[in-house]
């Protein structure tokens, strides 16, 4: 029907993001901020679960003002 079509056309686009979203982190000297980037927007963690997952003093707010400063370019 249609609409599976539609979905699967989707499906295929989102999985297209995902490669090119990889493909960046790739590109990333810091491995923090690419771990991070990838628990928070790939497998969509919560910052609370990303936090708990960098270990060490890491908190969500401290998680979410770092790569708030990463993606306005001050990191």
């Amino acid at each position: 029907s249609k609409n599976i079509r539609l979905l699967e056309e989707r499906k295929a686009k989102a999985a297209e993001l995902i490669v090119s979203v990889e493909e960046y982190l790739n590109t990333l000297d810091d491995s923090r901020m690419r771990r991070m980037i990838s628990m928070r927007y790939i497998d969509g963690l919560p910052w609370w679960k990303v936090a708990q997952r960098m270990g060490g003093r890491a908190t969500e707010d401290s998680c979410k003002k770092q790569m708030e400063r990463f993606l306005k370019g001050g990191i």
